[in-house]
């Protein structure tokens, strides 16, 4: 597939723009860039390094949509992110042939299997392979896992038509106009940086901790003991996979969609001693609506996304003339990422999140250090 090169080009100089403005003017994205696919085969968006100050020092990485049906430029980007494309390669190379033979490394291609989630695709005559870039892990494309439980599929695309679509490319085209606008102002007047068309505004819930899986597939564990380490409940992941009853760290469980759901709220409410509330909600295109009040009052939530389970801690607003507002959220992922561990802002697209789990304190009067900023 070919890549076109003049609106990658046009994206990325009007990405930066972006990222500049919201992590500071010493911000570059350059090296080689890796091409991540939608399920469908059409290109989603490219990969780049970030890099920062004068010494180019690679922090991480940055995603720049290929699809105006996404509805923005930067997709996403994360500061403390690790991506290396040849040793991602090499590892699910690894990983996919202990799952199945005859693999071969050289016609792997990247897909966002279940956006932000990115996995190494495998042709194969039996049927493709997919292993996620990061825990390694088979993506479930439907059939039994193991232990024999059920799987439904966790790919999916966002390019899927939506009641949002028409809306979300004229949101990019006016997003392009916005940008385009500022980067002629610094053109125009170099040295000097115009006042953006449309400041981003972000909310985040401060000094939130940060939890990484212990098995590539215990990242519902993960995301609880994080929650429940916010409300200062301090559990291990061992004894959290054990009430969810995802097994041992030698023998760990996958967490089965659309069948044991319910045990994250069971199991939050019975470690906090039923302290906290947790509600569980299906209801995705109301997320974009619900996660934001929630990080206002300090409430971090639980979201899945496919397969997979992250933190939401915090959230952006970016006004777009005339248009729907760009609305991004601040992730904490529990995949071993980089010894920072792995935050990532994400543009909300819909579908980007199946299940979420909001979680309030019933109690009053308890000491916690929380906040805005």
């Amino acid at each position: 597939m070919k890549t076109n090169l003049s609106g990658m080009r046009k994206n990325k100089m009007l990405a930066l723009i972006e990222l500049r403005e919201r992590i500071g003017p010493q911000i570059w994205l350059e090296g080689p860039k890796t091409v991540v696919l939608d399920i469908s085969g059409v290109e989603l968006f490219w990969r780049f390094p970030l890099l920062s100050g004068r010494e180019k020092m690679r922090i991480g990485f940055a995603d720049i949509t290929a699809r105006p049906e996404l509805g923005t430029v930067l997709l996403s980007f994360s500061p403390d992110g690790v991506w290396d494309e040849k040793e991602v390669v090499a590892k699910a190379s690894e990983a996919a042939r202990k799952l199945r033979s005859g693999i071969d490394p050289a016609t792997v291609t990247f897909v966002a299997y279940s956006y932000p989630r990115v996995a190494v695709r495998f042709p194969d005559p039996k049927g493709d392979l997919h292993v996620d870039a990061f825990s390694l892990a088979s993506v479930a494309t439907g059939g039994f896992g193991g232990h024999g439980a059920p799987l439904f599929s966790a790919l999916w695309s966002p390019l899927a038509a939506t009641p949002f679509t028409e809306r979300y490319r004229n949101r990019y085209m006016q997003r392009l106009k916005d940008l385009s606008g500022i980067h002629a102002m610094q053109q125009a007047r170099p040295g000097r940086e115009p006042e953006p068309a449309a400041k981003t505004t972000y909310k985040t819930i401060p000094h939130f901790p940060y939890h990484k899986v212990i098995t590539c597939v215990w990242c519902v564990p993960a995301c609880i003991q994080m929650i429940l380490s916010y409300y200062r409940y301090e559990y291990d992941q061992i004894s959290l996979a054990e009430t969810l009853g995802l097994g041992t760290a030698e023998d760990p469980r996958i967490l089965p969609c659309s069948r044991r759901e319910f045990k994250v709220v069971k199991s939050v409410g019975k470690m906090s001693n039923n302290a906290l509330d947790v509600e569980m909600s299906a209801c995705n295109y109301q997320f974009v609506f619900e996660f934001p009040p929630e990080i206002e009052s300090s409430r971090p939530v639980v979201a899945f996304t496919g397969q997979h389970a992250v933190v939401v801690i915090g959230y952006s607003t970016t006004p777009v003339y005339g248009q729907d507002s760009i609305i991004g959220f601040h992730l904490f992922d529990p995949d071993p990422q980089g010894s920072k561990g792995y935050s990532q802002w994400i543009t909300w697209v819909p579908d980007a999140f199946r299940l979420a789990f909001f979680t309030q304190l019933r109690q009053v009067g308890l000491s916690l250090n929380v906040g805005v900023t």
